[in-house]
């Protein structure tokens, strides 16, 4: 007889049994004793529905966001991170202010630490449904400028120097992401085939290091209530020290989906009536502001960062086979087209 094999659980179960059973107690206590003007009861729940690290602590006038470590062996991380924040914060980047970090895992059962909720506009689509084609063109030229200034900090100046040295950042990217589409291949996808081969014998020199987020795009971004100004970057989990020009071209991707089905295909032109820039006067101002002429290895970088993404969808669905396979097929054609361009035969 075969006995059957339990499932592993996944983290979203756990972050769902670690609420049930979490004493609100002891979190109050350090808040009220470290936070000025915190008030309690509190209530946490998820940031967002799929969130496992990062919650809304709500208190009878007042709302804070805190994030945890999912276990020990990333509190280092999770320390870092809040570090960074602190020096983004001080250099009046729009970043949360960060409040507090504690590494006593006994309070809540993992370290975490809290900081200010950011109040303002969430937009989950780069298209920003519902805005004016005025208030988006100001909100890209808001997105453009701090991205820009972002990539300027000196990392030593923010705290983050030992944040890796960020050598060898894309080809680093290139071989982990090999390593997780390779464990986790369902199906030969030729396109992610040819990639793996050529990417890493083509990829851009390395250049200096500076800050980068990981994950800058619009779903990671708070605007302000009423203007088009950012006010809040956030989900820095993906952040340090690596290459600008990969940070930025992997924002510029947005427009590469937006004409390719994720805001319904869109075109230039019906881009500009929106009020958003077209990609090349986007990132001409982007490498002005970032003491360039041009962006260079652009078609170089539009394929890694397809090719990351692929993986990272492949990752998200795992659980679903065929719709894994469904997610990765027309990015990898994306990513490869753009390598052609760049002289892949």
């Amino acid at each position: 007889m075969v006995t059957p094999t339990a499932r592993p659980r996944s983290v979203a179960q756990d972050t769902a049994e670690w609420l049930l059973n979490l004493d609100p107690g002891p979190l109050e206590a350090f808040c009220t004793r470290t936070i000025h003007g915190f008030r309690t009861p509190l209530s946490i729940h998820p940031a967002r529905p799929s969130s496992t690290s990062t919650f809304t602590v709500s208190t009878p006038d007042n709302r804070y966001a805190l994030r945890r470590s999912i276990d020990s062996a990333h509190n280092a991380d999770l320390e870092r991170e809040f570090r960074m924040l602190a020096g983004l914060n001080q250099r009046n980047f729009p970043v949360p202010r960060p409040l507090i970090y504690c590494d006593n895992e006994k309070l809540i059962g993992n370290a975490f630490y809290v900081m200010e909720h950011v109040e303002g506009r969430h937009y989950n689509d780069p298209i920003m449904p519902g805005a004016s084609s005025a208030y988006r063109a100001k909100a890209y030229e808001s997105l453009n400028t701090v991205l820009a200034q972002l990539h300027s900090f000196d990392p030593r100046a923010i705290g983050v120097a030992t944040a890796g040295n960020g050598r060898n950042y894309v080809a680093d990217q290139v071989e982990r992401c090999t390593k997780h589409y390779v464990a986790a291949k369902i199906e030969d996808i030729p396109e992610m085939d040819k990639l793996i081969a050529w990417l890493p014998k083509h990829l851009p020199p390395d250049r200096p290091s500076r800050l980068v987020h990981g994950d800058f795009r619009i779903e990671n971004i708070v605007f302000h209530p009423s203007e088009p100004q950012v006010i809040g970057i956030l989900n820095w989990k993906l952040a340090g020290l690596g290459d600008p020009i990969a940070d930025a071209v992997y924002h510029f991707m947005a427009w590469i989906l937006m004409g390719h089905g994720t805001s319904g295909g869109v075109s230039e032109e019906e881009l500009a009536e929106l009020g958003i820039p077209a990609l090349e006067i986007y990132a001409a101002s982007y490498a002005h502001r970032a003491g360039l002429k041009t962006i260079p290895h652009f078609e170089t970088y539009f394929a890694y960062n397809l090719f990351r993404m692929a993986v990272l969808q492949g990752i998200a669905t795992r659980n679903g086979k065929a719709k894994s396979v469904a997610q990765i097929r027309p990015i990898a054609a994306l990513a490869w087209a753009f390598a052609r361009r760049a002289g892949a035969t």
